[in-house]
């Protein structure tokens, strides 16, 4: 059966990309969260993501996302190293 945690605590970091092609999201010390949610507002359009802190390294303070956009389509990508745990939640 799956762990349900009580209480968790979230951290919020909220980036604007406008013509940016490689954002940092600073988040501190990962120990001190349990869920770090990124909101990525590119003028339009505010997404909404969520990283376990479990997968944040404890050697770093922050993260990188790389906006694109193609046809008007604004998509996100994300450092290979956390990629596959990054759920879009909005």
């Amino acid at each position: 059966m799956g762990e349900i945690m009580l209480n968790m605590i979230e951290k919020t970091v909220k980036r604007n990309i406008r013509q940016s092609k490689n954002c940092r999201v600073k988040y501190g010390n990962s120990s001190e969260f349990d869920v770090l949610i990124v909101e990525i507002n590119d003028g339009e359009k505010i997404r909404k993501y969520s990283i376990d802190a479990k997968y944040l390294s404890p050697q770093k303070d922050s993260i990188r996302f790389y906006p694109e956009t193609k046809n008007g389509v604004v998509t996100i990508k994300w450092n290979h190293e956390i990629e596959n745990y990054v759920n879009e939640v909005q």
